[in-house]
């Protein structure tokens, strides 16, 4: 289409200037910018606002420091996924004399790991694990409260359950475990470990919350994203003389039942 001067109606700002002048001119000036404007492409408005573009939008410098935190959060949240698809091996120390050897228990609840200890007696169990307070003893299980369990954890907990000795029934229904494997250690080393434990139990604060049949005390241990429950399984097995080989970020360990 051809305008009064005769220059074509294509597209670019100056048509759109054209189309404008062109429409003024058949209705003698009554049709308002304003409205005109908001009838326009977007090529033809005069101003570009930061309503179609708000990440040109000044934000506060706080929240810039927390967006920068959460994506650094999530950032190496993605490196742990790819570290916890490796595997950790537990290898139970060399084999001793019957008499000097105590079985102990690992078990996987999902991401997480526990160690079961024989009391004096050697008929009850006493099952410990180790966490963050706010997510693993109090349950709060959602996904903000898991970030800052990770990366900024402000207490830990100890767990504590008696279990009776399992019989012929299969180990991880007798746990209620995903999973769990038997292994032999030294007695002496059992011994040592679980009145280590204990004290530490015994010296916790005194409230005590219970739930699924464990109870959990408030303990001084730093908890964080490389030291985890998994990682104080895993020292706790090197205390009986295992020996620990891989990420232990997750609890998918594989037991070897010898040293090659």
């Amino acid at each position: 289409m051809l305008l009064k001067d005769g220059r074509s109606t294509r597209n670019g700002p100056a048509t759109v200037r054209n189309c404008k002048m062109f429409i003024e001119g058949h209705t003698g000036g009554m049709a308002g910018s304003t409205d005109w404007e908001r009838r326009l492409p977007i090529q033809g408005r005069k101003k570009w606002t930061t309503r179609r573009r708000p990440w040109l939008t000044p934000r506060p410098d706080g929240r810039i420091r927390r967006v920068a935190r959460m994506s650094a959060c999530w950032f190496l949240c993605a490196i742990t996924v790819g570290i916890a698809g490796c595997r950790w091996t537990v290898t139970p120390p060399n084999p001793v004399s019957v008499s000097e050897e105590t079985t102990v228990y690992l078990s996987q609840y999902g991401w997480h790991t526990r160690l079961a200890l024989p009391d004096e007696q050697g008929s009850t169990y006493l099952e410990y694990g180790f966490g963050d307070w706010h997510y693993y003893a109090l349950g709060e299980q959602d996904k903000r409260s898991g970030l800052r369990a990770l990366f900024r954890s402000e207490s830990s907990a100890l767990s504590r359950r008696k279990l009776f000795a399992p019989g012929s029934l299969d180990l991880h229904l007798h746990f209620g475990s995903r999973r769990t494997v038997d292994l032999k250690a030294p007695a002496e080393r059992v011994e040592a470990l679980r009145e280590m434990l204990e004290n530490q139990w015994n010296g916790a604060a005194e409230r005590t919350v219970w739930r699924h049949g464990s109870a959990f005390r408030k303990i001084d241990r730093d908890y964080a994203l490389f030291h985890n429950s998994n990682h104080q399984t895993a020292d706790w097995l090197e205390q009986l003389g295992c020996e620990i080989k891989g990420p232990t970020v997750r609890g998918n360990f594989e037991l070897k039942r010898s040293r090659d």
